[in-house]
């Protein structure tokens, strides 16, 4: 039980404790996907438990990647002052570090065209440098649950015969072209995890292997 309150690390991120609140969709970002008082008070709150590590659920990188109602986006730069206060107010409240998730979901999935990937990459890598921008401590890279890049992943799903479908390799382009692009805008040290299904559970899906 020790182990739980103990410090921990995920890479250059220094947790006070072993404890994280996963990624979840609240339901509580306004008609435009800012962040509200709703938010600042429940992230507070968790900071002031003690939290080691919160993620703030399923923010779209595109407004086209608008996954549900009330969802939280971070696709542009008028999204910046309002994940600042609420990086300031966890930071505030207690130990807690804060990372964005990053998410598009899209009923198509990897279907886009293929002259669409690089702004599908740029989406992301522009959303990752607002979250550094508004103070919070890193990103969650979304590649989970059936949304755009877990549709990519899959062979169920991805149907595709040009470089991003087929092989394993040109599957995983896009998510590691996501990542190299994230990296690229947000600089060597800033943390960027990634979010992934194990399996998804379906015959001829995505599998541990």
């Amino acid at each position: 039980m020790d182990t739980l309150f103990s410090p921990s690390a995920i890479g250059a991120l220094r947790l006070a404790n072993r404890f994280v609140r996963s990624a979840t969709h609240d339901f509580m970002a306004d008609a435009q996907g800012r962040v509200t008082a709703a938010h600042e008070a429940l992230f507070a709150a968790l900071a002031r438990g003690g939290v080691g590590l919160i993620v703030i659920g399923n923010a779209y990188v595109r407004a086209e990647g608008r996954a549900a109602p009330a969802m939280l986006g971070l696709e542009d730069d008028g999204k910046i002052p309002g994940f600042a206060r609420l990086a300031a107010a966890v930071h505030a409240a207690g130990p807690s570090r804060l990372v964005a998730q990053l998410n598009h979901g899209v009923p198509d999935g990897p279907t886009f065209p293929e002259s669409e990937a690089p702004r599908l990459v740029e989406a992301w890598g522009a959303a990752a440098a607002r979250a550094r921008e508004a103070g919070l401590d890193g990103v969650q890279i979304h590649a989970a649950h059936g949304y755009l890049i877990n549709q990519s992943l899959s062979p169920l799903t991805n149907h595709r015969t040009d470089r991003y479908g087929g092989s394993l390799e040109n599957r995983t382009r896009l998510m590691r072209e996501i990542l190299e692009e994230v990296r690229r805008r947000v600089g060597p040290d800033f943390p960027v995890l990634v979010k992934l299904v194990s399996t998804d559970g379906q015959p001829g899906g995505f599998g541990l292997e």
